[in-house]
């Protein structure tokens, strides 16, 4: 997929990247993130269902092994 930059012609690519999460009370690094990253200007997107994911993390309704099962 083309890079939504309209100067940027690079292109996206699958990857696993680490997601910084800042709150009030601190900052939270999640890694392993899959997303898609632009080969050249580095412009990521991650998709919504993930974003929930992250979400439900960080609010202690969905435990990290429970992802692996």
């Amino acid at each position: 997929m083309k890079c939504t930059f309209p100067a940027c012609p690079g292109e996206y690519e699958d990857k696993f990247i680490t997601h910084k999460v800042e709150e009030p009370d601190g900052v939270s690094y999640i890694d392993n993130v899959p997303a898609k990253v632009c080969s050249l200007c580095g412009d990521t997107i991650i998709a919504a269902e993930v974003i929930r994911t992250i979400e439900k993390i960080i609010r202690g309704q969905l435990q990290l092994k429970e992802l692996s099962s």
